[in-house]
């Protein structure tokens, strides 16, 4: 039988059907736009230890002067804004670092690097000598760094032999008393490395073809807010945050129980061929027989962590009074020496591995591939380290001098000195 209306019935139906579908979309896309904007405000993507954001680098605080009570400390806050780190109502990562002449230049490479490989806003609080105050303010203002986000603190002038930036990293709460949460903390002979994708991979196609999933179905948690932003930010030129594997924001959001300390690496291997080769433990780092320490069970067998790269709880510093334990253990130093049998370990590093025993979470290898300033240090092949995240130039040997491993990836960040002091040994003439 012929139903001369089944025809026009059935296109009506498919034509409302796909405006339903193209409607729907447009919903989606205008929905993904609110979340991108409204992030902050619905705590997607917000640090699990942050408490509050910082200022916005697009309203920076005026240039001061502050005075540290006690110490007579002269703290020089600098605030410029950051390019590419507009208001994107995103909390800041925070990134501490210490240089002084020996290695401000490595400072001002790994501050470079950091920059480089994130759409993240991130806010550097940078330590230094009362010597190279002026020195590295200029080095900021007249070079490609000058609209970094930053405050400098100068430590007041000691004797050579004090080395005082070696315990910036025992007094972040004290030196920086304004900072709160989730902390970067990286040595000055450290870059950041990431190698750039050029063409899609397959990981990189089942990552869209889950982002897209996530679309067609609205399941926008989270996780595939994420994932999608991660595809966007390496396949568009969208200005979306960088949550990519390689930014400073992969490190700052490391898991940590709320009852950890800080995330470290762990390092039982040592430099490669040295006599510590594979046998760095806590016996060997730590004087256990030092009568203070014998009343603590410490695993002398354990696998101790290194303190040249590590993210820091200082919101859990505080309530632990993990400063005033530091500063014990370094005056129980004075009287009995805490430093084990191996060599290069220090105090400060010690009474780290004292205090934050067994209340640390562990950082991914890649984020902390050390021991490139030693002897053994080229023996990581190319391919390894350019797939690393983080490469450290731990030992004497650093990558500015003469010879030493894998130096042409550090001189990629190295920005020149416009007072032509700093000079890496290759390029002096």
């Amino acid at each position: 039988m012929f139903y001369p209306f089944a025809n026009s019935k059935l296109e009506r139906e498919k034509q409302g059907g796909l405006v339903v579908v193209i409607l729907g979309w447009c919903l989606l896309v205008v929905y993904l736009a609110i979340l991108l904007d409204l992030m902050p405000r619905l705590s997607l993507l917000k640090h699990p230890l942050s408490k509050e954001s910082l200022p916005s680098a697009r309203t920076p605080p005026p240039r001061e002067t502050l005075m540290r009570e006690g110490g007579g400390t002269r703290a020089t806050a600098l605030f410029t804004p950051t390019e590419g780190a507009e208001d994107r109502g995103l909390e800041a990562v925070q990134v501490v670092m210490a240089g002084d002449t020996a290695g401000l230049g490595g400072m001002v490479a790994a501050v470079n690097s950091v920059m480089m490989h994130t759409k993240w806003p991130v806010k550097f609080y940078l330590a230094t000598t009362d010597d190279e105050r002026q020195h590295l303010e200029l080095w900021i203002k007249s070079t490609k760094l000058h609209r970094m986000v930053y405050k400098l603190r100068t430590l007041p002038r000691t004797r050579p032999k004090d080395r005082p930036l070696r315990f910036v990293k025992t007094q972040l709460s004290e030196l920086f008393p304004e900072l709160e949460g989730p902390v970067v903390y990286l040595d000055w002979d450290v870059i950041l490395l990431w190698e750039q994708q050029t063409q899609l991979s397959a990981a990189d196609s089942c990552c869209l073809d889950k982002a897209s999933l996530a679309l067609s179905c609205g399941c926008l948690d989270k996780a595939s807010l994420a994932l999608l932003c991660c595809c966007l930010d390496k396949h568009t030129k969208l200005p979306l945050p960088g949550l990519c594997p390689g930014d400073i924001w992969e490190l700052n959001s490391t898991p940590m129980r709320p009852d950890h300390l800080g995330a470290f690496s762990e390092d039982c291997a040592g430099p490669a061929g040295g006599p510590w080769s594979g046998r760095r433990r806590y016996a060997t780092a730590l004087n256990l027989h030092q009568s203070q320490m014998m009343d603590i069970d410490i695993d002398a067998a354990g696998c101790p962590f290194t303190t040249g790269v590590f993210l820091a709880n200082l919101t859990r510093w505080r309530e632990t009074g993990v400063t005033t334990k530091l500063r014990w253990w370094l005056d129980s130093h004075k009287r009995q020496s805490i430093v084990g049998v191996e060599p290069g370990m220090d105090e400060v590093e010690a009474a780290m591995l004292i205090v934050f025993y067994d209340r640390i979470a562990h950082l991914d290898p890649l984020w902390h591939v050390q021991h490139l300033g030693t002897s053994s240090g080229g023996r990581h092949s190319k391919q390894f380290v350019e797939r690393a995240k983080l490469l450290h130039w731990s030992g004497p040997s650093k990558p500015w001098h003469r010879r030493c491993a894998h130096s042409e990836l550090w001189e990629r960040y190295f920005v020149p000195d416009p007072t032509a002091q700093f000079r890496p040994a290759r390029k002096r003439g």
